[in-house]
């Protein structure tokens, strides 16, 4: 029986090894199994960089005063930080094209007055709701991508 111990095939061997190799490792932190779902998404790492509490408030600031001021409120925003901060540039010029993007649609739609206004409704509701998220993740210094954004400020 010892000889039957001793004869253990080296595939079989590996195969232990293996197991017992990933019981081993440590479970990954939530914030490194969202960083690496967002590499296997984006196709690249994830920078991680230390983006100061001053750069996360001006991004905040910038998404929120989209829903106040329209345009003017993140534009003055990102003109005066654009060439300071790159955070705040990013983030500044996503805001923008969303709020452009909602005026192009308000505005053609505008135009169809009884089927228009009810959608122009639906699309002033997803703005704030877009909006109230982007600024939740400039708080946290994440950057943010609006869904359905004309890319007009690159």
């Amino acid at each position: 029986m010892s000889d039957e111990m001793n004869n253990v095939n080296p595939e079989q061997e590996n195969n232990v090894n293996d197991h017992t190799s990933e019981q081993e490792q440590a479970p990954q932190s939530s914030n490194e199994q969202v960083d690496t779902a967002a590499e296997k998404i984006v196709g690249k790492p994830v920078e991680k960089t230390q983006i100061s509490q001053d750069s996360k408030n001006l991004a905040l600031l910038c998404h929120l005063l989209g829903i106040f001021t329209i345009i003017l409120g993140p534009l003055v925003i990102w003109l005066l930080n654009k060439d300071k901060d790159e955070y705040l540039d990013k983030q500044g010029k996503e805001s923008l094209n969303f709020q452009l993007t909602v005026l192009i649609i308000c505005g053609g739609l505008s135009i169809l007055t009884v089927i228009g206004m009810p959608i122009i409704m639906i699309v002033l509701l997803a703005n704030t709701i877009f909006r109230i998220l982007a600024t939740v993740a400039a708080s946290k210094g994440e950057d943010y991508k609006y869904p359905y954004s004309f890319k007009i400020l690159k």
